[in-house]
């Protein structure tokens, strides 16, 4: 069951990375998708990495999946406005939990260095 949980985690890790490259294609932005696609193994290790810590806390899965859901409605929707602001939205709670998940990592670090003295 570990394993089958670990793949099903790759997989939707990957498909968040695919996601976000799709977003740049239906931008009809050349320079923003050929700029994504230039760093979209890149992207996709990084969240990968992210992503599976991201995932661990609380709400914070149930809350990109949602985000994700209006940006991809708003394009659907032919909104782009809208589609755009629930972008910044999503890329600011991104950013927000990944600067709080560094900062943990940092309090732990300190605090296991200091165990060891």
């Amino acid at each position: 069951m570990l394993i089958t949980a670990k793949i099903w985690h790759e997989k939707e890790r990957t498909a968040d990375a695919q996601f976000h490259l799709t977003i740049a294609e239906a931008s009809h932005n050349v320079v923003l998708f050929h700029t994504t696609k230039g760093l979209f193994d890149l992207l996709q290790r990084n969240v990968i990495t992210n992503i599976g810590g991201l995932y661990l806390r609380g709400d914070t899965r149930e809350r990109i999946m949602a985000q994700h859901t209006a940006i991809f409605r708003a394009i659907i929707d032919g909104k782009p406005e809208t589609a755009q602001a629930e972008s910044h939205t999503h890329l600011r709670y991104v950013q927000t939990i990944l600067m709080e998940m560094e900062q943990e990592a940092r309090r732990m670090a300190r605090t296991q260095r200091m165990q060891q003295t």
